[in-house]
């Protein structure tokens, strides 16, 4: 993964400092199996805590939250459905990250979990062209979608930082559908 990193870094010259600041905690939470399976443990166990029964979701992830998001849905139980997922600053299209997803088939495209609602528009991915962590987008293409339109991708502008969660979520294209998946 460090590898991959330092390639990035001498291809798109950018700096290998930045690099590492913004995917380091990708690096670890991908190569430690410990450290994955204890923050997905603590996600999984606040979700059943906050929802003993299941019910419904909607799933956003900013930045390694959207790996974790993205394994977390490849793990939830049948009573938990999820309405929508929404991927923000994501790194997500990096082919290494890509290699090491949870369920990820060789010799193919990484999948749409399965508790993605098999209908347009069920992932939504946003994007700041200048966000290092999202380098490579969109990510529609990049995964097998059980319908097509399944995950789509808004390019956003992050007035006060590329990454910034809270630019991601203010943009009206993000917030809305999340608002009316919430609704829903």
């Amino acid at each position: 993964m460090r590898g991959a990193l330092q390639f990035l870094s001498r291809k798109t010259g950018t700096p290998a400092l930045i690099i590492e600041r913004f995917l380091d905690d990708v690096a670890y939470y991908l190569e430690l199996e410990d450290m994955r399976e204890k923050v997905l443990s603590v996600v999984e166990r606040d979700l059943r805590e906050t929802l003993p029964t299941g019910g419904d979701i909607v799933v956003v992830g900013h930045s390694l939250g959207s790996i974790v998001a993205y394994d977390l849905l490849t793990r939830l139980p049948p009573s938990q459905k999820v309405r929508m997922l929404v991927t923000a600053g994501s790194p997500l299209g990096f082919p290494i990250v890509q290699k090491n997803l949870l369920g990820k088939q060789p010799g193919r495209k990484p999948a749409v979990p399965a508790k993605v609602p098999t209908r347009p528009a069920a992932w939504l991915n946003a994007y700041d062209v200048l966000d290092i962590v999202a380098l490579v987008h969109p990510l529609a293409g990049m995964f097998e979608e059980s319908v097509p339109g399944q995950l789509i991708d808004e390019r956003t502008h992050n007035p006060t930082g590329p990454h910034a969660i809270e630019d991601y979520l203010a943009d009206p294209d993000v917030a809305v559908p999340i608002s009316r998946a919430l609704q829903e």
